[in-house]
């Protein structure tokens, strides 16, 4: 059934209409009972899509059904693919999700029915019911306010009815606002008339609610604003001021009396406030685009009186009136309920003074460029009346009024969030403050504490938005405090969490008494506006960080601390404070924000150190805040001035701090076996930290040596101390604590290396690994490690292994690439026999490793990194084994182990090697590959030999190199034909073709471009062109339908590689491709074809193939018309295949994809060409193909050459 097919008497419309009546009836009594409900809200859907005349005369009974399934609370829920559709599994789906989207149904038809006036009249409560099912329930069964409210609450519903709004006639807005300006007018003098106004009106609450989701969709330009301006003004002059109940006597009584009147109305001044704010947007935005002056604003001001609404001055006036007693203490005497919308209603107010503030300065500003007097006057007035407003909004949002029954929503922070760039500019610092501790409050909500609570709920969510916007860091007057904000209140959160447990107690007290008090480490956690904040110097960190493992925290205490919601809280804020821009951290972090985190560091130690032996699910908890404090103390070491870094962390602060690090590297219980995620997040954001105080010494090692040189030696005493008798645990500590310093050093500029401090004059590169420590036990320690064989497979499956290897690899680059002349024999003798005996070592494991094992994986990093770090000389120098030819079988053997897929380290450690080899060398790694190809035939074995080669000939240099790669490159051409073969012949699975086909068809297209290595002749370009057109399988034509009988089309990433061999054979040897034309013309036809056929692909973009497709194609087609002559009679048939195609069916998205390559080839067609396109066309191809040739010729040139 459609409504266009023909309906002799309406009977099949009259039997749908009588299953729309039986369907309503059955509903009656669900509201998202049972999975009942989903079916009928389902079939209810299924008839207003066939034909909304069905449900036209019962829409106000069908949104009542539909928002009587939403839940009372308003819900963001996904249905996820199903979308409430037919077909969906209704057991697996709440109702509620069904209602929703069947008012979204509803709303978006009648939008697009350009009928938004009959769906708002059928949204208000005393919309015409007659139709509605002889069985309907009595009045009583359902309040059809209460479930419609949860229409204009349910953020998806109002988001459907904004952008209908958005999008609607301007001829509609103009019914939808005056009928609900003629409802709450009359309903409002109605009830007041009958003594109903100190009663709850949910009802007029509902109808005010839905007016102002109207106002707020409106999107207004030059030509509505005229029209919308009028109707605020109307407004202003009927609802509103029936709502506030003021008339002539009131406007003429003294402000204070019209205050007293406002507030014997409260019920309804409540409402008629908030809808105030909402118009006087409104009307300020209308004003914007009227382009009216500074006094006509001023003048029709609503708020002042203005715009045909004398009586309008009163609620300014009551507004300031409010505003200043709030502010100066007097909030008790306001009535409560008005407090939330008088806020909102500020808000509107403050944004009206900020644009007449703004065009006011421009008027002064060109009238003192023209030296001409101002007659406007200054905006002083303004100015203060907009920090009075600011005041009172986050004086009412700080005091958090709470949300009334019958009200429009209580005062909060999620109004002033929305108007942040309005008020900033007339805010203090105490204002600022107050917000960003909301803010970072808010964010930081466990979402179990406020599961149900909506009003916190919507704050949270506005409070991350904010957080996740890049806009928001723009405006630094707010942005400005976030770092500092969010530190004192993690703060504030870890003392309420630590005093909440039973002692944190020390049992051996050394420390200062004007420093700290009898509690210990309790008493860091203080902030600058506390009684008992004293400053931290660097002496007293020195002694909380040594004395770190003397404080104690009984198993009852960590317990508490651990379980505390307050300590999940500021975990989460603390990496919110982490995911803070750089450049917002940069600009505003001060030395302040450094001594606070660092009392936080201080006490996450002590917890830390105390929980080593405690349950292990609160010791990761600590772990996380010890983690989570690093990483901020990065963070900020890296935005801190170093003059201001070493007021706290001065030399023997450093120390301590890095000997406290140790310590708790030691700790890890998983050095020698397993990190746990814990673990590893603290090494890393603690070795961020150890690297940060080394970039810091030596950046300042040319002014000032001593930081250098107190570090250099608190990790000589912490490394070069004996370790034959050491533990994994200890070796491991010194590990990781080497790495993260070697990371740093190997980063840092030569010229800084190499400078002289004038105090010492010793060098910076003297100080940190020199020559004494290759020759020290750390150093065999670690060689040893690497590579003795005992025990080495339960080693190797470790992440110290790896950890190890990589702080080889970085020792050796440090080693040999800074230009250090001063290296005696011994040391670089001493260094080339480990590389020697490491690299030997790891190079014959990954080869009979199983691939698959952790072993494996910790082998196959560090190893990839080893060759890709350190020199090619020192690769070329080992004498154990043929390097580059091992390095060639590693190469191999990962591209063989992943399927196919190259890592790209290991890509650019082996052309790093090919690059210093001469001629022989390139000609024995040549005949080494040809040797391994031809002992393996397999496709994998071709396709790892076939990428070694090609990357041999993208870095090939020199004559002599060329000439050695050029001599066997036909021959790995021919290899790499081999690859070129369709899925059908394929043994492996489709993603190992789809990865041999890429690197035989990118090795082609190099091997194109390298004439200087390899030049084609017309048969190799015939041969190529044959292998391509097997990867091209015939598609089947559709027939009229539109449906594909088989689907055998390939991959868009295979055609873009077919492309691109066609591409490079046109724009490189075009006369041997003119020798195979016809090749190239079913080459092109064949990619024609495919790209047709991409219309029935699924990919996670609509669109994505044929967009990828019609690029691709469009680029051959444009290298064609450089050469008509030649293909012009050849293209006939391409085009005629394109008709053809529109002919049996084709999406829009694919033809406006495909136009500009159908006009390069029709521009390769002469009139004779066009001719013979034209006689072969059948009548209902002409017609299709015209629309096309129109379109073609609009846009030739028609000018002269």
């Amino acid at each position: 059934y459609l409504p266009s097919y023909p309906d002799p008497g309406h009977l099949n419309f009259a039997y749908l209409n009588a299953l729309s009546n039986v369907l309503l009836t059955r509903a009656q009594n669900i509201y998202g009972s049972s999975s009942a409900s989903c079916e009928v809200l389902l079939s209810l859907r299924s008839l207003l899509e066939t034909n909304h005349q069905l449900l036209h005369e019962k829409l106000h009974w069908l949104l009542c059904i539909a928002a009587g399934c939403l839940p009372q609370v308003s819900s963001n829920a996904r249905i996820g693919r199903s979308n409430g559709k037919l077909g969906a599994s209704v057991a697996s789906v709440s109702p509620h999700l069904f209602g929703r989207t069947l008012i979204c149904a509803v709303v978006a038809t009648y939008g697009k029915l350009r009928q938004l006036d009959y769906l708002f009249a059928a949204l208000l409560p005393q919309a015409k019911r007659e139709s509605k099912p002889s069985s309907s329930p009595p009045s009583t069964t359902i309040d059809t306010v209460v479930v419609l409210e949860r229409v204009i609450k349910d953020k998806r519903a109002a988001d459907t009815i904004i952008h209908c709004v958005q999008s609607c006639p301007q001829g509609q807005i103009r019914p939808i606002w005056l009928s609900f300006d003629g409802w709450i007018t009359k309903h409002s003098k109605a009830r007041q008339r009958d003594g109903l106004a100190r009663g709850g009106d949910s009802t007029l609450r509902y109808v005010v609610g839905a007016f102002s989701l109207f106002l707020r969709s409106l999107r207004i330009d030059q030509h509505s604003a005229n029209e919308i301006k009028q109707l605020c003004e109307h407004s202003m002059a009927t609802s509103i001021s029936s709502l506030i109940s003021i008339d002539d006597s009131t406007s003429s009584c003294g402000n204070q009396q019209a205050v007293i009147k406002l507030r014997s109305q409260s019920r309804f001044t409540v409402h008629g406030i908030a809808l105030c704010g909402w118009v006087v947007d409104i009307h300020t935005r209308c004003s914007f685009w009227l382009g009216v002056s500074i006094d006509d604003i001023a003048n029709s001001s609503l708020l002042n009186g203005g715009g045909g609404s004398a009586q309008s001055g009163v609620i300014l006036s009551c507004l300031l009136d409010a505003a200043k007693r709030y502010t100066e203490g007097g909030g008790s005497a306001i009535d409560a309920t008005l407090i939330g919308a008088l806020q909102h209603l500020a808000c509107h107010r403050i944004e009206q003074l900020h644009s007449m503030i703004y065009q006011k300065d421009q008027v002064e500003n060109v009238a003192s460029q023209l030296s001409v007097s101002s007659v406007t006057g200054g905006s002083e007035d303004m100015i203060t009346e907009a920090k009075l407003l600011v005041d009172f909004a986050v004086c009412a949002a700080d005091n958090c009024v709470v949300d009334q029954e019958d009200g429009p929503g209580g005062a909060d922070w999620s109004v002033l969030a929305r108007t942040l760039a309005l008020w900033a500019p007339y805010s203090n610092k105490e204002h600022v403050n107050s917000f960003s501790r909301w803010m970072f409050s808010s964010a930081s909500l466990l979402e179990n504490d406020i599961a149900n609570d909506p009003v916190q709920l919507k704050q949270r969510l506005v409070a991350l938005s904010l957080i996740n916007d890049a806009s928001f860091y723009e405006n630094l007057e707010v942005s400005g405090s976030l770092l500092r904000n969010g530190i004192i209140l993690v703060v504030e959160l870890v003392k309420a969490a630590v005093s909440g447990g039973v002692d944190v107690s020390s049992r051996k007290t050394r420390i200062r008494s004007n420093s700290f008090d009898s509690r210990g480490v309790l008493s860091l956690l203080c902030v600058p506006s506390d009684s008992s904040w004293q400053p931290l110097t660097s002496d007293c960190l020195v002694e909380i960080y040594e004395n770190s493992k003397e404080h104690h925290c009984s198993a009852r205490t960590l317990s508490a601390i651990g379980e505390s919601n307050v300590t999940a809280r500021a975990l989460r804020l603390l990496r919110l404070i982490n995911g803070l821009p750089h450049d917002l951290v940069s600009v505003t972090c001060e030395p302040l924000d450094l001594e606070l985190l660092l009392r936080l560091d201080a006490l996450a130690q002590v917890l830390l150190f105390s929980s080593r032996k405690g349950p292990v699910q609160y010791r990761d908890v600590f772990l996380s805040l010890a983690s989570s404090c690093k990483a901020a103390l990065a963070s900020v070491l890296t935005c801190t001035a170093s003059t201001d870094l070493t007021t706290f962390l001065s030399p023997d602060a450093q120390r301590a701090v890095l000997k406290r690090t140790y310590d708790s590297y030691s700790e890890a219980s998983g050095l020698g076996s397993a990190l746990s995620v814990g673990e590893q997040q603290y090494l890393l954001h603690s070795g961020k930290v150890i690297g940060k105080l080394v970039s810091m010494a030596l950046h300042r090692f040319g002014e000032d040596g001593s930081l250098l040189q107190s570090f250099s030696l608190a990790v000589d005493n912490i490394v070069l101390q004996d370790v034959t008798e050491a533990t994994v645990a200890a070796f491991g500590a010194k590990v990781y604590l080497l790495r993260s310093i070697t990371t740093t050093v190997n980063t840092v500029d030569n010229g800084i290396l190499r400078s002289r401090c004038p105090a010492c004059q010793y060098r910076a590169q003297e100080l940190l690994f020199g020559a004494t420590f290759y020759k020290s036990k750390m150093w065999s320690s670690l060689v040893d490690y690497i590579t003795e064989e005992e025990g080495v497979a339960n080693r190797r499956s470790t992440a110290l292994f790896c950890e190890a290897s990589l702080l080889f690899s970085d020792l050796v680059l440090y080693a040999t690439s800074r230009g250090d002349r001063t290296q005696d024999k011994a040391t670089e003798c001493e260094i080339s026999q480990s590389f020697d005996r490491v690299f030997t070592s790891l190079a014959r494991a990954a080869l009979v490793a199983d691939q698959d094992t952790t072993s494996a994986a910790n082998l196959r990093l560090p190893l990839y990194y080893l060759i890709a770090s350190v020199p090619q000389r020192c690769i070329q120098n080992v004498q154990s084994m043929n390097a580059p030819t091992q390095v060639l079988l590693i190469f191999k053997s990962h591209f063989q182990a992943a399927g196919g897929q190259a890592d790209p380290l290991l890509d650019a450690a082996f052309c790093g090697i090919v690059q210093n080899m001469d001629a022989a060398q390139t000609r024995l790694l040549l005949h080494f590959l040809i040797d391994g190809m031809q002992k393996t035939a397999c496709s994998l074995n071709i396709a790892s030999t076939i990428h070694a080669y090609h990357l041999i000939l993208l870095v090939a240099k020199g004559q002599e190199q060329k000439s050695e790669v050029s001599t066997v490159a036909k021959h790995f051409v021919l290899q790499a034909l081999k690859l070129l073969y369709p899925i059908s012949h394929c043994p492996h699975a489709g993603s190992v073709w789809t990865s041999q086909i890429r690197i035989g068809a990118r090795f082609l297209t190099s091997a194109i471009g390298k004439k200087d290595i390899l030049l084609f002749s017309s048969k190799d370009v015939a041969l190529i062109l044959g292998r391509t057109i097997g990867l091209l399988a015939p598609i089947p034509k559709k027939d009229k339908i539109g449906a594909r009988t088989d689907n055998i089309a390939i991959t868009t990433d295979i055609y873009c590689y077919c492309c691109a061999i066609l591409s490079a054979l046109l724009k490189f040897y075009p006369k041997q491709a003119y020798s195979a034309a016809p090749s190239t013309i079913s080459v092109t036809q064949s990619l024609l074809s495919h790209a047709l056929a991409s219309d029935g692909y699924t990919s996670k973009t609509p669109g994505e193939d044929i967009i990828a497709r019609s690029l691709e194609f469009a680029k051959i087609t444009e290298l064609l018309s450089s050469h008509k002559e030649v293909f012009k009679k050849h293209v006939i048939g391409l085009i005629l295949f394109f008709v053809d195609s529109m002919e049996t069916g084709m999406s829009a998205m694919t033809k406006k994809n495909m136009l500009p390559a159908i006009y390069s080839l029709l521009d390769m067609c002469s009139k004779h060409e066009m001719h013979q396109i034209q006689v072969t066309m059948t009548p209902s191809s002409k017609s299709l193909f015209r629309s096309v040739f129109k379109g073609y010729q609009k846009l030739q040139y028609k000018g002269q050459y």
